[in-house]
């Protein structure tokens, strides 16, 4: 922080950016939005394209500030209008969910596909998406797994995950349960949920790794520990069989009651049997 602070006081705009960075994760410092804010904007005043994308997250995010997404995509934009990535990756997200304007799929995949062309590995996770799911385009598999790949190749947890699904599935792939299991592996250990939750599936039911119920328990505990309804209710499963661990309805109605109170209509329909209802 004493070096930042002291190129930031002499106008670096890199160091200013990157001390809102530290105040807004609260890395070496208290967190702080307000002063986050305060030094992300002394970098955007110099023109700093990180900085604006930052201002813009943090009111689309509603942290340190009201909720507004209007700011969010002027930010966005005048990133963007640099040739910032993060900025055009901005504006995709808000045109996908309708934030502050009219939802356009057609719209969010424009603009995601420039930061995608720029190497943004999140935008190609999102272009990987909307070929998958096929919105604003055709639904095509191969185009989803060509960009899947390239977000993954770069680290990208979420875009390792969504491969692996693929692979899983043998769409748009020759289906490789292996391949599956090491995308999951790479995404659960960076902590995507998704991917915890899938590779403990595929330990459990022996697909493409050796079967391994104490393993599949460990990877669905991780994933229901951070909040992922599916490994809830299949971390209840285990219970109340007893695959992995020792038979415990108790725990058993505890994990389908947690899934349960998320919406998960299997964990309701199992928390009903046991209760007798």
């Amino acid at each position: 922080m004493k070096w930042f602070r002291q190129a930031a006081e002499k106008g670096d705009s890199i160091a200013q950016n990157n001390i809102g960075w530290l105040y807004q994760n609260g890395w070496g410092v208290n967190k702080d939005y307000a002063q986050a804010m305060m030094w992300y904007r002394k970098a955007a005043l110099q023109g700093n394209g990180k900085a604006e994308v930052n201002i813009a997250s943090l009111y689309a995010e509603g942290r340190g500030v009201t909720e507004d997404y209007g700011q969010a995509m002027t930010w966005y934009h005048k990133a963007a209008d640099q040739g910032d990535a993060g900025g055009q990756t901005g504006i995709g997200w808000l045109y996908q969910n309708g934030f502050g304007v009219t939802q356009d799929y057609s719209e969010a995949l424009t603009w995601y596909l420039e930061a995608a062309d720029k190497g943004d590995s999140q935008a190609q996770n999102n272009v990987g998406w909307f070929y998958e799911k096929g919105r604003g385009v055709t639904p095509d598999y191969t185009q989803a797994v060509a960009w899947f790949y390239r977000a993954a190749e770069q680290g990208n947890a979420l875009a390792q995950a969504n491969l692996g699904w693929l692979y899983e599935k043998g769409l748009g792939v020759t289906q490789d349960y292996a391949k599956a299991a090491a995308l999951y592996r790479k995404a659960a250990e960076h902590g995507n949920v998704h991917a915890q939750n899938d590779l403990g599936r595929l330990y459990l039911h022996g697909f493409g790794v050796k079967q391994d119920e104490s393993e599949a328990l460990n990877w669905y505990r991780k994933a229901a520990d951070a909040g992922n309804v599916d490994a809830m209710y299949n971390l209840g499963r285990m219970y109340e069989s007893g695959q992995g661990v020792p038979k415990d309805l108790k725990q058993a109605k505890e994990r389908y009651s947690k899934a349960a109170g998320l919406g998960n209509a299997e964990a309701k329909a199992r928390l009903g049997l046991l209760n007798g209802n």
